[in-house]
């Protein structure tokens, strides 16, 4: 293709303002065709090629639809992309040429953006009569012009799909989200303001947050997971507006999922104070969103806020921090608004979007904290919203999931990833979820069955919203030339979201006929909430005859004074029609014949049909235009005066009508609120229907937690009787899970070390232990006979094993900066989970790094947790420890024959009994599960051999005098099953500097130095307890 077009070869390749790739500000998205002009006239380029290249110019990294006709045309290189991705065919010639009809837009168009390209529609705005005219209006010596014009009306992409049959099939949300950092100058921590400004195009709703991150960014890490955004919007890469860290985590899309599609803006489009200034035009005065102006309001210099009216408590620092978070939120902002601007969505979506906080939270540090904070490690490890490869069965979200609407699933989905965690807002939910499985069961279903077949209405009203917003946009702005019949559809979407809002309707009265209990679902069906709703639905559903109307694509008042143009356009036509009629009367006075009529001929709306024998009287001024056998037919010019007034009285009503259309989506767009308020109420039910739902079709007990005050307590409780993993919900399919009773905290040691074979269950119990927080939390039934607890602040798991190599974050760093983070944040009323901390690195130094985390966490933060590890010396230190009790998954093992090693028969045969049983297990039997995995029979043998080689010198060695060992001690290998550190003597000592260790730390505690020094002081015990490891091993070798 360079051959053809010298500016497409690599070497030349240059943007609009003559940059080259290399440059630093070259620009990808557009094109330089030098000398365009000559060029075109050199190369006999066609009037409507040269139309096509100038768009092409403008859009270099996109695919064209290029309207001629009625077929979306792509040409050069684009067509090569039309025959990759959509199947289509190379039409003769020499030029790359391909298309498809105007009907198969919406799913060509849809396949292309969810092919990850950005998909540009330029449509004709003019039909070839209009060209005619606008020639011959021109003035004298400017050139005829010899094709229509076009322009672009819409720019598609996997995260802007709005068109309600191209976003039917995906009901979950596709955010485009972009990210803004501002740094920390104060500070020598790499520790900045981040901003995010999450959109769903499809449903008009904002998600805008910003917060202070640490070094490895986990709080963006957890929106990135909980988000999976499709697209992603960054200051452009080499600005220095954002930290290699920040860009990499962004630009790789967390750690999990294919890789969000990414755009690149200038820095300066996320000015705080330029977004400012744009808010206030989508906005006028009164107009803005609370949480926009709250942003506007923080943002404003220290100077300007009134005199005691401070932004947080504290004085000018935190006013500081106050306004550097509003700084990084209103850049956020920007940027998503250049990107709506880019894609010409701005004006039809931001006045009417809905703005929510990204995530909810105490408003400072004192206060009471809002939900369970989930971050992304948890939601990852947990499995909440996502299983491990990236779908929904078997994860949480999966096993819920019996919403009956698309936008209660979305509720749900942002549900799982914010618990509640006040005990008045769960029990509230716990209430109204058991009056749904009880008395209300009656109403639930009447509810799910108007509900049925309901369409998406969240993103039908925001694409009406836009619609009305913008008068029409996209290819559906009146300036474009459509061969479809779009006011059809548009009538059709309008119908639709009516009748699904009258099943909004009965789906709330079904409950307001009970005598309800619960104060959640009283609140959400009280009649009197919504009689306006219903009032406002009747006036919209008796405004228009609309069976009609979507029948034949066109709305009709269905009585005078709803319309005044109209009524005045149909009383044109009425008028019109009468005077017809009245001339038919003459003539049959005139003629003597009362059976001559109307009739149509070609083009003719009205000729006189007269039969042959009153022919003979017909009077010359009349004009013969046609006969029929016994017929003739005539016209006269006074019939012709009448015809003409008649169509040009229809075709005023016919653009009256298509205004009537506009008028009534105007009218229906006014009470946005209110239908938006019952979608969200119904939203909540759904909900609500769907946790009643799973547990009644759960397999097994189910229970509703009891939720204990802290202060009653004294500390964090966590007390299940037969807790069940909630993948048994649904045994048929993922089998049975072994119930088992686990305690924390009250009057059981707050801490569980956990040891076991490997593949024992001891994941699993991690797993359904905070899994069963969640569930509790959420407002559900837990899998269980009985769960007491005290409400978790936050639930933190280190589990698993991956890494992020476009980060370039290996497997032990994520395991580390998953740790630390847990360290930094968990508080006494939160849990934790940490599976096999430590095994991504050297077994001295994971022991190490295991034995200090696990002290810091229990004696320290003294939170809620399991530990889970293959290091069994933990179980020694911890066996007299009151904070931590020693537990093991149970198995049963059947020696194998040592004396024959020439078969599989001398690896040991573990039987797992998945129960939670007291006490420490010495083995990990990790022969047992490579034998199980098929590894060869005789590498198995020979690592079982080896291993028990390895544990009978260590035995021997024990029992040998102290002396002895430490001076002439034989090598041995540390594996993970038992962690042999030499001598008794030795190992007292080192036990003794421990504990001062710990004492040092708790005293550090006390004095209120954590826990903000906490992982420094847990860093600095592990390098210690490193050197003192290896002086004792070295001692002993």
């Amino acid at each position: 293709m360079a051959e053809r077009f010298p500016f497409l070869h690599p070497k030349k390749i240059r943007d609009k303002t003559g940059k080259r790739p290399s440059d630093r500000e070259y620009n990808p998205r557009t094109l330089l065709i030098p000398d365009a002009a000559n060029w075109f006239k050199a190369k006999k380029v066609t009037e409507a090629q040269q139309q096509w290249w100038k768009f092409k110019a403008d859009n270099f990294d996109s695919v064209l639809l290029f309207k001629v006709g009625k077929f979306y045309e792509m040409f050069e290189m684009d067509a090569f992309v039309g025959v990759d991705v959509l199947g289509l065919s190379f039409m003769k010639g020499d030029q790359p040429h391909a298309g498809f009809p105007e009907a198969a837009y919406r799913g060509m168009a849809e396949q292309l953006a969810r092919a990850g390209y950005r998909v540009v529609v330029v449509e004709q705005t003019e039909t070839p009569e209009q060209l005619r005219a606008r020639n011959a209006a021109r003035p004298a010596g400017q050139k005829m012009v010899n094709v229509v014009d076009r322009q672009q009306v819409a720019v598609l992409s996997r995260g802007t799909l709005m068109d309600p049959e191209m976003v039917a099939a995906y009901p979950d949300a596709a955010y485009v989200l972009a990210v803004v950092e501002v740094p920390d100058g104060s500070s020598g921590h790499d520790a900045p303001f981040i901003g995010a400004c999450a959109l769903d195009t499809a449903a008009g709703q904002v998600l805008l947050g910003s917060w202070r991150d640490d070094e490895v960014r986990l709080k963006l890490r957890t929106q990135l997971t909980g988000l999976r955004p499709v697209e992603l919007v960054l200051p452009k890469r080499g600005s220095g507006a954002m930290t290699a860290t920040t860009s990499r985590l962004c630009r790789c899309g967390g750690n999990r999922g294919p890789a969000p599609a990414l755009n690149e803006l200038p820095a300066s489009t996320a000015c705080a104070d330029a977004t400012a200034q744009a808010m206030r035009l989508y906005f006028p005065e009164g107009n803005m969103p609370r949480l926009l102006q709250q942003l506007l309001d923080k943002h404003k210099p220290i100077s300007d806020s009134p005199a005691g009216g401070e932004l947080v408590a504290g004085g000018p620092a935190d006013q500081q921090q106050s306004a550097k978070l509003a700084e990084a939120g209103l850049g956020a902002l920007g940027l998503m608004v250049q990107f709506l601007r880019d894609n010409m969505l701005d004006a039809a979506l931001l006045p009417t979007a809905r703005f929510e906080a990204l995530f909810e939270g105490a408003a400072s540090a004192s206060d009471e904290p809002v939900a369970m904070e989930l971050n992304g490690a948890a939601l990852e490890g947990l499995e909440i919203l996502e299983n491990a490869l990236g779908g929904t069965t078997g994860s949480l979200l999966g096993l819920l999931d019996h919403c009956a609407t698309p936008f209660g699933r979305r509720r749900l989905r942002r549900w799982l990833t914010r618990p509640l965690y006040r005990i008045r807002d769960i029990t509230r939910r716990q209430d109204a979820v058991e009056e749904l499985m009880g008395d209300a069961c009656s109403a639930v279903s009447a509810a799910r069955r108007a509900l049925a077949g309901c369409c998406d209405l969240e993103r039908c009203l925001a694409r009406l919203a836009g619609t009305a917003a913008a008068g029409g946009f996209g290819r559906e702005a009146a300036h474009v030339v459509l061969y479809e019949d779009q006011a059809k559809r548009r009538v059709k979407v309008l119908v639709a979201a009516m009748r699904d809002l009258q099943a909004l309707q009965q789906a709330l009265e079904a409950f307001g006929k009970l005598q309800l209990k619960s104060e959640l679902l009283v609140a959400l069906s009280d009649g009197s909430r919504w009689s306006d709703f219903q009032s406002r639905l009747d006036d919209m559903t008796q405004a228009a005859e609309w069976e009609q109307a979507e029948r034949l694509g066109v709305v009709q008042p269905s009585k005078p004074g709803l319309d005044p143009a109209y009524d005045e356009a149909k009383a044109a036509v009425d008028a019109a029609d009468r005077e017809l009629q009245s001339y038919l009367t003459k003539v049959h006075r005139e003629l003597a014949c009362q059976t001559i009529q109307y009739t149509s001929l070609n083009k003719e709306s009205h000729v006189l049909e007269v039969p042959d024998a009153a022919a003979t009287a017909i009077p010359s001024s009349y004009c013969l235009v046609g006969h029929r056998k016994g017929f003739k037919r005539y016209s006269s010019d006074r019939l012709k005066e009448l015809v003409a007034a008649r169509q040009a009285a229809e075709d005023n009503r016919e653009k009256v009508e298509a205004g009537v259309l506009q008028s009534l989506e105007r009218l229906f767009v006014s009470h946005h609120e209110l239908w938006v308020s019952a979608i969200e109420a119904v939203a909540v039910l759904d909900c609500l229907m769907a946790l009643a739902g799973a547990a009644l079709a759960a397999d097994g007990v189910m229970c509703r937690p009891k939720l204990l005050e802290l202060a009653a307590t004294g500390s964090v409780v966590f007390r299940a009787g037969q807790l069940r993993h909630p993948a048994g919900l649904a045994s048929t399919a993922y089998g049975s899970f072994v119930p088992n009773d686990i305690q924390l905290g009250g009057d059981a040691p707050s801490f569980i070390l956990l040891t076991g074979p490997n593949m024992g269950g001891k994941s699993t119990l991690l797993r359904q232990v905070c899994l069963a927080a969640v569930l509790a939390q959420v407002g559900a039934l837990v899998p269980a006979e009985s769960l007491e607890l005290t409400p978790m602040d936050g639930c933190f798991v280190r589990m698993g094993a991956r890494d992020a190599i476009l980060s370039g974050q290996s497997t032990f760093y994520i395991e580390m900066a998953e740790t630390a983070a847990m360290l930094s944040r968990a508080t006494s009323r939160s849990l934790v989970a940490l599976d096999e901390l430590g095994r991504g690195t050297a077994t001295l130094d994971g022991a190490a790094i295991a034995a200090a985390v696990l002290d810091h966490l229990a004696h320290i933060t003294r939170c809620c947790g399991l530990f889970a590890t293959h290091y069994h010396q933990l179980a020694v230190e911890h066996q007299a420890d009151p904070d931590v009790a020693i537990m093991h998954m149970a198995c049963a093992v059947t020696e194998g024959d040592q004396q024959d090693s020439s078969e599989d028969t001398s690896v040991a045969e573990v039987t797992f009994l998945y129960k939670l049983t007291q006490g420490a297990y010495p083995k990990s039997y990790g022969t047992n599960v490579a034998r199980l995995a098929g590894l060869p029979a005789s590498v198995v043998t020979r690592a079982a051999a080896t291993s028990a080689a390895r544990e009978a010198a260590c035995t021997a060695n024990n029992k040998r005098p102290a002396a002895a060992r430490i001076g002439n001690a034989t090598p041995v290998g540390l594996d993970g099953c038992a962690s042999q550190l030499a001598g008794q003597d030795a190992m007292q000592r080192l036990l003794g500097q421990v504990c001062s260790q710990l004492k040092y730390l708790q005293q550090a505690s006390s004095n209120g130095n954590c826990p903000a020094a906490a992982t420094a002081s847990v860093i600095d015990k592990v390098l210690q307890l490193q050197q003192q490891i290896a002086a004792v091993c070295s001692a002993c070798s």
